[in-house]
C-alpha cells in the first residue's frame, strides 16, 4: 500500500481556476481561426457555397481521426506537458499562413491547410484536456455535507 508521501499533492482550487482559465483561452483562440477560416473563404476569397463545404469537411477530418492519436497518447502521457508542447506548436499555423501569404497571396489551397493544421492540433489536444479535469477537479468535486 502506498504512503501518503508518495501520492501526489492533491489538486486545489487554484489548479481548477488555471485549468479552466487555459481551457477557455485555448477554445476562444480555437474558434477564433475558425471564423477566420471562415472569413477568408467567404468574405476575401468570395468562393462559393459548395467549395466552402469542402474545404470545411477537409479541415475537420484530420482532427477528428486526430482525437483517437490524441486520447490513446494522453492516456500514456503526462497531459500537462503534452498540452503545453501542444499549444507551443499551436503558434506555427498562423506563423506559416502570414509568411505563405505575404509570399504568394492568399489562396484557397493555404487557408484549408491553415484549416487542417489548426484542427489537427485541437483534436490532439482536446482528449488530453479532457482527461486532466478529472485529475485538477478531484478536490474540488467532493461533497459538502
Amino acid at each position: 500500500m502506498a504512503l501518503a508521501a508518495d501520492r501526489p499533492p492533491a489538486p486545489g482550487r487554484r489548479d481548477f481556476a488555471a485549468y479552466l482559465g487555459g481551457s477557455a483561452l485555448w477554445l476562444a483562440g480555437f474558434n477564433l481561426q475558425q471564423f477566420l477560416v471562415t472569413w477568408m473563404l467567404v468574405g476575401m476569397l468570395r468562393e462559393p457555397g459548395a467549395r466552402v463545404g469542402l474545404a470545411q469537411l477537409l479541415i475537420a477530418l484530420p482532427g477528428f481521426a486526430l482525437m483517437l492519436l490524441g486520447g490513446g497518447t494522453a492516456d500514456r502521457r503526462d497531459g500537462r506537458r503534452l498540452l503545453m508542447t501542444l499549444h507551443a506548436l499551436a503558434v506555427l499555423p498562423p506563423l506559416a499562413l502570414a509568411i505563405a501569404v505575404d509570399a504568394f497571396g492568399l489562396a484557397y489551397l493555404t487557408v484549408i491547410l491553415f484549416g487542417i493544421a489548426v484542427g489537427a492540433l485541437h483534436g490532439l489536444s482536446d482528449p488530453a484536456r479532457v482527461a486532466m479535469l478529472n485529475r485538477v477537479s478531484a478536490a474540488t468535486s467532493r461533497p459538502r455535507w
